[in-house]
């Protein structure tokens, strides 16, 4: 890919990312990436992934085609295990940050933190986000709920809804964490051509004698399109198997 048009699609995809997180306008956004107009803006944007940035901010669904992540030398990306997940309703304690899918920002670090806590005192937690999660600001929201099953601990009631959901599994050191969701996001999601449902995902992340974790992330997709299911594996009825579900953390249906 030349140089050019490298710069342009990564400065139009931090532009797609902000029309589905933030509340910022298209004047504020276009301004904020430097276009020369809001004019210039919709033009480029709609040649690169086919909708202007208002069609792109009202699709019921965070389309990630033609998105394009830092790229790096040698990497590759987390292939996708397409898996169907029964609905679940969850208790657990909750705190919000601002930055995980995009860089590893102060919240980020906050975040692992509290998560790091929770990992000491257990071998395997069990967590869900959803991204994104708005408060009356234009803030970048992201609603973090740590699954516990005692009452008395938890402050939060959340559904994961059934259907469809894009499976991942790395194992790493901690530190590592937020580069392989970055990748998740910003390259594997488009690589793989899937998109992002609204609605909480849900990660397993267990504690290893080598100081490395074991993640296993579930992200909710959109499809529509049947001859999908001709492309990728697609596992009913559970995730795993029932058994395992103790293992991965997962309550029993």
């Amino acid at each position: 890919m030349p140089i050019g048009t490298y710069i342009r699609v990564r400065r139009a995809s931090r532009a797609a990312a902000l029309l589905r997180l933030t509340r910022l306008t298209i004047i504020e956004i276009s301004a904020k990436l430097f276009y020369d107009s809001q004019q210039t803006f919709t033009r480029e944007f709609k040649k690169i992934f086919g909708y202007t940035p208002r069609q792109y901010r009202m699709i019921p669904f965070w389309s990630f085609k033609g998105l394009l992540g830092r790229r790096e030398i040698n990497c590759e990306y987390l292939q996708p295990r397409i898996c169907y997940l029964k609905e679940r309703n969850i208790i657990g304690q909750c705190f919000n940050f601002r930055d995980l899918v995009f860089y590893s920002g102060i919240d980020s670090k906050c975040r692992l933190g509290k998560l790091y806590d929770s990992l000491k005192k257990n071998t395997a937690i069990t967590v869900s986000n959803r991204i994104p999660f708005h408060d009356k600001t234009n803030d970048i929201i992201a609603r973090t709920v740590v699954w516990d099953r005692n009452k008395h601990f938890s402050d939060s009631e959340i559904k994961v809804d059934k259907g469809l959901y894009a499976y991942f599994f790395f194992n790493d050191t901690y530190d590592q964490y937020v580069h392989h969701m970055y990748n998740i996001y910003y390259n594997s999601l488009p690589i793989y051509n899937l998109n992002k449902r609204d609605g909480y995902d849900v990660e397993v992340i267990k504690r290893r004698n080598d100081n490395t974790i074991d993640c296993h992330y579930f992200l909710p997709i959109y499809c529509d399109d049947m001859e999908f299911y001709n492309e990728m594996q697609v596992y009913h009825n559970n995730i795993v198997k029932p058994e395992m579900s103790v293992t991965l953390g997962l309550p029993k249906s």
